[in-house]
């Protein structure tokens, strides 16, 4: 692991393994870091099926270099208050119930390398600033289905977790506009009396008309015919087959 001993990377999962339910609030690891801020360099809750959300306070934590919450329960959004803790190395927030964005703060991380979300309910686009990170190693965001956009030049995901970097995204792909879409509306003075269709004086009166189903038929029946003729041309064994069990069939059908 990168940048943290593996001997405290290997408490540090031990502790996880006991875990239990409840808010991070509740957790007495939790609370001995916000009890004494300065002496708090580790964090890890992961797999311990916590509820809520992520404290904003996290982010007073100005020594903290390992937060890890991931295989939980938690919700809300991941706080910005999270760039002011600068000390952050290894950040892990996958396999949760986050919405939101991706906040643009973590970018003032200098000294991150590892960062996971993965498999949350995230949206957006991923914030160029990311790419700023020049130790950042580690950046798996998979299955995160609202996310949207193009990948910022300057920001590189790697395929840790997923084959695919993308996988259950839409990255790559142009956001939804989030402004619903604008409807027609008249003013009070030009408004129609209810139940009385209007139409635009541009418009002229065959505009916008659907032609019926049966006045498609000629082009249908068109298309069929020529694609029959390329697989005779093509495949003319498999249609001299074709007419004969059609005649036996046929045959069969009289005499029964």
């Amino acid at each position: 692991m990168i940048g943290v001993p593996a001997a405290l990377a290997f408490a540090l999962l031990l502790l996880a393994r006991s875990g239990h339910s409840g808010s991070i609030e509740q957790d007495s690891q939790y609370q001995a870091c916000m009890s004494s801020p300065s002496t708090c360099i580790s964090l890890a809750l992961n797999g311990q099926q916590l509820t809520g959300t992520i404290p904003t306070e996290l982010g007073m934590l100005s020594r903290l270099t390992w937060l890890d919450v991931d295989v939980n329960r938690l919700t809300g959004t991941v706080p910005s208050e999270l760039g002011s803790a600068t000390s952050l190395v290894w950040l892990c927030f996958h396999q949760n119930q986050l919405t939101g964005t991706v906040p643009s703060e973590l970018g003032l991380l200098t000294s991150l390398t590892w960062l996971r979300f993965y498999t949350n309910q995230l949206s957006g686009t991923i914030p160029s600033e990311l790419g700023a990170l020049s130790r950042l190693t580690t950046l798996v965001v998979c299955n995160n289905i609202g996310l949207c956009g193009d990948i910022p030049a300057s920001v590189t995901l790697t395929t840790q977790i997923c084959s695919n970097p993308t996988t259950g995204t839409r990255l790559g792909l142009a956001c939804p506009s989030s402004a619903p879409s604008a409807s027609p509306s008249m003013s009070p003075t030009t408004s129609a009396p209810t139940g009385i269709p209007t139409q635009s004086p541009t418009s002229s009166p065959t505009e916008h008309v659907t032609k019926p189903e049966h006045d498609k038929q000629p082009l249908k029946d068109n298309w069929f015919r020529k694609r029959d003729v390329a697989r005779k041309k093509a495949f003319p064994q498999l249609h001299s087959w074709r007419r004969k069990h059609e005649k036996a069939n046929a045959s069969f059908a009289s005499n029964v």
